[in-house]
């Protein structure tokens, strides 16, 4: 198996937003889309960005990513003779998995986790305490592959929404190659929590809206008393004095980029 980077180098004028990429552009391939994605977090790429094209599923690199693509070992490849092995691949099968980090334990997750089980499957889960690291050593230690995208401490210091924003990109990947999303939520143990009433904990039930709202099928699991039945939407969280400075120092510095 290998990744492969083009050298088709077309030069366009594509627009991120309020930022404008002046580049030659080429396209990121290989033979699994389970190595592209892969791959392409390497690189820094957003699920979003995938393109699903039916013959050769890829993504779009600027001459500067496609330069550390061929650094981080990427295959250099003639645009007008692609791999055949590239065309008509059909993704592994991937089950989101998400759970509260409180109030479940390591069989809570091995009864509901077990039946979903295939070893071609792969599970795509948080890498947060709880029920996210029982998930992800029992799929382990039953042959399984895991892709576990966990918060950085720099990720959480920057934004008291990172956990929020990963369980986005979870949502994105499962939603880009297929599959479908276990959910096992305890009640939440928030200490500074504003709601009054039990309800289940915001994280897993945050993400269960998103892949509901994707269209990805849900397995919801009620574990303990006090949970919902049915996520409740995540209420927004006011930004401290620095985030909001922060942000808008950002916001500055893409409009000066874009000219």
């Amino acid at each position: 198996m290998a990744v492969y980077v083009d050298d088709a180098l077309i030069p366009a004028e594509v627009r991120n937003g309020p930022i404008r990429h002046n580049s030659r552009w080429s396209h990121l391939m290989a033979d699994t889309l389970e190595e592209l994605h892969a791959f392409a977090r390497r690189l820094g790429m957003r699920p979003e960005w995938f393109q699903d094209h039916p013959r050769h599923p890829h993504y779009d690199l600027t001459e500067g990513k496609r330069y550390r693509a061929l650094h981080l070992g990427a295959r250099p490849i003639d645009h007008r003779q692609l791999p055949e092995a590239l065309a008509h691949k059909t993704p592994a099968p991937r089950l989101l998995f998400t759970a509260s980090r409180d109030g479940i334990t390591e069989a809570d997750v091995a009864a509901a986790l077990r039946p979903k089980f295939a070893p071609d499957k792969v599970l795509v889960a948080g890498g947060a305490r709880g029920g996210d690291t029982y998930a992800a050593r029992l799929w382990r230690r039953w042959g399984g592959r895991v892709e576990e995208l966990e918060v950085t401490a720099g990720e959480w210091s920057s934004s008291r929404r990172a956990g929020l924003d990963r369980n986005s990109r979870m949502v994105d990947m499962v939603k880009v190659s297929g599959g479908d999303c276990l959910a096992l939520v305890a009640r939440c143990v928030r200490p500074r929590c504003p709601r009054r009433e039990s309800h289940g904990s915001h994280g897993a039930t945050h993400c269960v809206q998103l892949a509901r709202d994707a269209g990805i099928p849900v397995d919801w699991r009620k574990i303990g008393p006090g949970a919902d039945t049915e996520p409740e939407p995540e209420p927004e969280q006011a930004l401290s004095p620095a985030e909001a400075e922060g942000d808008i120092g950002r916001a500055i510095q893409a409009l000066r980029q874009a000219g």
